[in-house]
């Protein structure tokens, strides 16, 4: 399972959105510059949200885009799978029977779980605390600097 790069504008587009909330629109493409998100890609990020009930678009005089309800009811999974559909880590844990072997194999049980752990936790982090919690400015600069990040101790380079 991969969380695509197009999830991952999502989830910054709609951290921003937070600070203007169900009242102020913005516009698109002024969200998707400051996040360094091709205009096309913007596009279908905000239709997707839109159509998901996250964001609410508006063409036109006072048209914009702004948060459809509160991001308080706003969770990193409503995101991740509006823009990458349903969050799974294995076929097997599809649909029952997805897989021929799941009624005996020793690891469909701990995949199960993995999966139910992994959406749990990211349908409970909400909007509202990631923006409460966050360090530094929501709006990300153009042209970020190569951040350093360390993996099972071992550094790596990660540039958004």
């Amino acid at each position: 399972m991969k969380i695509t790069r197009m999830a991952d504008y999502a989830v910054r587009v709609v951290l921003e959105l937070t600070t203007t909330g169900t009242e102020g629109r913005v516009r698109g493409e002024d969200v998707g510059d400051r996040h360094s998100v091709p205009r096309g890609v913007m596009t279908r990020i905000l239709a997707r949200l839109a159509a998901c009930g996250i964001a609410d678009t508006r063409r036109g005089a006072g048209g914009g885009v702004k948060l459809a309800k509160p991001a308080s009811e706003i969770s990193l999974l409503d995101v991740v799978e509006a823009i990458d559909g349903p969050v799974e880590l294995n076929r097997c844990t599809r649909r029952p029977g997805e897989c021929p072997n799941d009624s005996y194999c020793a690891v469909h049980p701990v995949w199960l779980g993995l999966q139910h752990d992994f959406r749990g936790r990211l349908s409970s982090i909400r909007f509202d605390a990631l923006a409460a919690g966050a360090s530094g400015p929501i709006v990300c600069p153009a042209k970020e600097p190569t951040a350093e990040l360390t993996q099972l101790g071992r550094p790596t380079t990660w540039t958004p």
